[in-house]
This record gives C-alpha cells, structure tokens and sequence, in this order.
C-alpha cells in the first residue's frame, strides 16, 4: 500500500470513529425517548374528568412505600393473615395513582378476593353481585356472609391467607401513554391513612383504590 493509500485509509477511519456517537451522546438520545414518571398531569386530568372519579393525585415513593408497609401488617378479624396481591403488584409499576371515588365509577364485575392456602388452593371467594345468583342454589359451597362463600371440599395445605386480587381498569391504554395498568383497593387503614396524607375527610363517603401502570417509551 502506497503512503497515499494509507493516509486515506486512516481518514476514512477517523471519520467512521467521529460519526460513532459518544456514550454521553447515546444516552442523552435514549433519555430523551424516556417518557417523564413526574409529569403525569394529562393522566391525572383525564381520571379526574372520569364519571365517578372525585380526585386523582399522582403517590411519591414515600407514601407508596408507607401503604405497601401498612398492607404488609393487616390481618382480618379472625387473625387470618391478609396479602394484597395487587398492590405488591402497583409496587412493581412505574406510576401509581390514588384515586377518590364514589359508587358511580364502573367496575370489574370479578371476585376481587380469595381465601387460599399456603400452596395457593382456593378454599373460598367473596362474589361479586352479579354472580351471587350462580351459587345461590348449589349445594356444595357454605355460605359466611351475603357475598363470601367457602368451598368445603377443598382440603387446605397449610396456613390460610386471604389474597386480595388487582382489578383491571380499562381507561387507561398505550394512548395515553400507558401500559399493563391494573387497579386494586387497599386495606381499610390504609384507606385511612391516604385520605390524611391528602389532606381528606376520613370519614367521607369516598372509596380509595390505586390505580398502577407502566409507562410506553416513545422510542
């Protein structure tokens, strides 16, 4: 290779090496793609707008993490230990949304609570109403209340727990910039507790649930 083919060779290669972006670079570029986990507004507008929906406001780690604490230390009145499936999964989102409602906004017509045992056998369910009538007449479940019933064939395995189950929530999709969206309802003390931090009545007439999503990069 003559000198002159080297030189333009290796310049060639420079200009291969300049036109490779930089690690700075790269990650600046992929960070802008990243949608904003602090700027929710035009999610929390449209919850807010939402028929049932009295008020909508984005949850900071420090309160996430005060509610997932107190969901840790429920048990039920008979000492049942209590785990709440579903905000252990909201934990594992990017958002999570505090919303106050009223018995207007529309819900998943699903048993939103089971009585399990330790391998994960369902010995019970709290219905919802509109699948009360299809056990009301079978003779092979006990009924404990007007929407709980326990299947008294299923042999436990065990420590019994009751699991609470995330509800799904379609108002929310990759449109809005949002994805593998659940909802659940917490404990009745952690209830308690996000309606003090939000400055609400305790005793208002509101039911508190979480609303949780990953958010869609705009890559």
């Amino acid at each position: 290779m003559s000198i002159s083919e080297r030189q333009l060779s290796i310049a060639r290669s420079d200009d291969i090496l300049h036109s490779i972006p930089s690690a700075e670079q790269y990650i600046f570029e992929c960070c802008s793609h990243l949608p904003n986990v602090n700027d929710q507004s035009a999610i929390l507008e449209k919850l807010t707008c939402t028929q049932g929906i009295v008020h909508a406001i984005q949850m900071d780690q420090d309160i996430s993490n005060l509610i997932a604490a107190e969901e840790e230390s429920v048990r039920s009145m008979t000492g049942i230990d209590v785990v709440n499936k579903a905000y252990k999964m909201a934990m594992d989102k990017d958002v999570r949304i505090c919303i106050f409602c009223d018995k207007t906004l529309p819900r998943e017509e699903t048993s939103t609570m089971l009585l399990e045992d330790s391998v994960g056998n369902v010995m019970g369910a709290m219905l919802p109403p509109c699948k009360i009538h299809e056990y009301k007449d079978r003779k092979d479940v006990i009924w404990v209340s007007e929407d709980f019933i326990i299947f008294p064939e299923v042999q436990g395995v065990g420590k019994e727990r009751f699991v609470l189950l995330p509800m799904h929530y379609d108002g929310l999709d990759e449109k809005d910039g949002c994805c593998d969206v659940v909802m659940c309802s917490p404990a009745p003390s952690s209830d308690a507790i996000l309606k003090r931090y939000y400055g609400r009545n305790v005793s208002e007439k509101t039911s508190t649930l979480v609303i949780a999503y990953n958010l869609v990069c705009k890559c």
